[in-house]
């Protein structure tokens, strides 16, 4: 069996030299020649195994013996599929802070509390959600904004609550996620 590294004429028709260095595109097929000189003629009709740097092999479409004049050559014709490119660990950092509701106005309405005024988010990549995991039922957390509402009604009193915090991530970033605690004073 011959193991053959996917390295040289490489193009999507097969017939141009790549630019150096050649930038495999996720997902996209490409022919490929593979071209080893060779001391004596191989024997082509034995397995043939191609090792493919950044990409997975489709099939090999055709091997063949080819006479140069110094030289023979097996010629091997393959379709590979560049594979993505491994993603980067979400950078998201957040943590909690403290803020504060007056009992008289929570007495009379619900109170509500932009996202920042309870977390400290940064370096987030991708769409941020909200869920919350523990707390007060009184206390509520909107999943796409991070608003948080206090209830009509709510005691005095300080009350933790945990959320979990996800960013969604992009092409280059995954899905991260963090839980952290902030807390609301009702005073």
């Amino acid at each position: 069996m011959y193991e053959v590294e996917a390295k040289g004429w490489i193009g999507l028709d097969g017939t141009q030299e790549p630019p150096t260095p050649f930038k495999c595109e996720a997902g996209q097929k490409y022919k490929m020649w593979i071209t080893l000189k060779a001391g004596s003629s191989y024997d082509y009709s034995q397995d043939v195994t191609v090792k493919v740097t950044g990409g997975s092999l489709v099939q090999i479409v055709d091997i063949y013996n080819s006479d140069f004049s110094d030289y023979s050559a097996l010629v091997i014709n393959a379709e590979v599929t560049c594979a993505a490119a491994a993603k980067k660990a979400n950078p998201l950092t957040v943590s909690g802070k403290t803020a504060s509701v007056a009992y008289s106005k929570v007495k009379k309405a619900a109170q509500s509390l932009g996202v920042t005024k309870v977390l400290a988010i940064s370096k987030a990549q991708g769409t941020k959600s909200f869920s919350k995991v523990s707390g007060n039922a009184k206390i509520t957390i909107n999943k796409s904004t991070g608003k948080v509402t206090v209830k009509k009604g709510l005691k005095k009193g300080s009350y933790k609550v945990t959320v979990k915090v996800t960013a969604a991530g992009n092409s280059t970033y995954k899905k991260g996620t963090k839980k952290a605690t902030f807390t609301i004073k009702v005073k």
